[in-house]
């Protein structure tokens, strides 16, 4: 006995106009949305880009002290990382070799640039008492994280304006890097014991 297909149908080659119509609308508009959130991303990244190079700058300088890297011959030399929201562009990574607590141009490693899109906006250190930033406190002329072996401590200190001193050691202390395009911020924290992270 045969048995007749009765589910049989006609075959179709290819595809009409509608169909090919329709694919090439849905992704026409996945494209266009995919292109305009584009730009968002890229700058998102280059920004959190740019606070992670911060962070792992004044990681390297933490590095560099408590392993006691050589200066010279003189393997006791602190090492540290200044900011001043004068100079809002770039930041400094110094080794201490006059042992003041302090950066001095003649103990540059390296200057940081920071890109146009990006600056310093304010440093901050943190004491009991609250927060204190160089913005909004006239005294204050700058901020420095310092690593200095034995102690893996680190020493934050802000530089006062009267006269170019260290003063510190703090608890905590803080850069506040600002997206000029839309004035969003990321924090680089730093603590006396020496943990370092981005929020």
């Amino acid at each position: 006995m045969r048995f007749k297909n009765i589910f049989k149908f006609p075959s179709k080659t290819g595809f009409t106009l509608i169909e090919l119509l329709v694919v090439f609308f849905v992704s026409s508009v996945v494209a266009t949305a995919v292109m305009a959130n584009f730009g968002d991303f890229t700058s998102q990244t280059e920004f959190e880009n740019e606070a992670l190079n911060i962070a792992l700058t004044i990681r390297e300088a933490q590095v560099y002290g408590l392993s006691g890297k050589e200066v010279g011959v003189d393997f006791g030399v602190a090492y540290g990382v200044y900011f001043d929201i004068d100079t809002p562009n770039s930041f400094v990574l110094f080794s201490d070799q006059d042992y003041d607590n302090k950066y001095d141009t003649s103990e540059e490693v390296d200057v940081f640039a920071i890109s146009d899109s990006f600056k310093i906006n304010d440093v901050c250190f943190v004491t009991a008492s609250g927060s204190f930033c160089e913005s909004s406190e006239s005294y204050i002329d700058a901020l420095e994280f310092i690593f200095k072996r034995p102690n893996p401590d680190t020493g934050i200190y802000f530089i006062l304006s009267s006269n170019g001193s260290p003063f510190g050691p703090y608890a905590a202390g803080y850069v506040i890097l600002e997206r000029i395009s839309d004035g969003s911020t990321k924090t680089i924290n730093v603590t006396n014991t020496g943990q370092i992270y981005v929020n």
